[in-house]
């Protein structure tokens, strides 16, 4: 079995790791950890300089990406088989209707 796990790095998320492995222990599930680094906003009301802006950017991205592998590996260590993923999608523009997810996916999704 699969499960897959949408964390925020808030607070609550520590609470989303102990309910998700108390609940994949004894289903014997992998774990996939994934978390959405959204980017910042296209728009700025003040002119900023692009280059520092990609720095500060990749340096919260980085921060995240360590965030998510310590969770990772707090499971592993309580031996549930886990993967970390991070990934940076944009919401979609105003107006837009989101794509409709596909939930044919053996995949159960759990977000907590």
């Amino acid at each position: 079995m699969k499960i897959l796990v949408c964390v925020d790095l808030s607070k609550s998320t520590e609470i989303i790791i102990d309910k998700i492995e108390e609940l994949s222990k004894p289903l014997s599930a992998r774990v996939w950890l994934l978390h959405n680094a959204l980017p910042e906003p296209d728009k700025v009301e003040f002119k900023v300089d692009p280059i520092a802006a990609r720095e500060s950017l990749a340096k919260r991205f980085h921060v995240e990406h360590v965030e998510i592998q310590k969770l990772a590996e707090r499971l592993r260590k309580a031996g549930v088989e886990t993967t970390a993923l991070a990934c940076a999608v944009a919401p979609p523009a105003s107006g837009s209707r989101p794509a409709r997810p596909d939930i044919s996916s053996p995949v159960i999704r759990a977000v907590l």
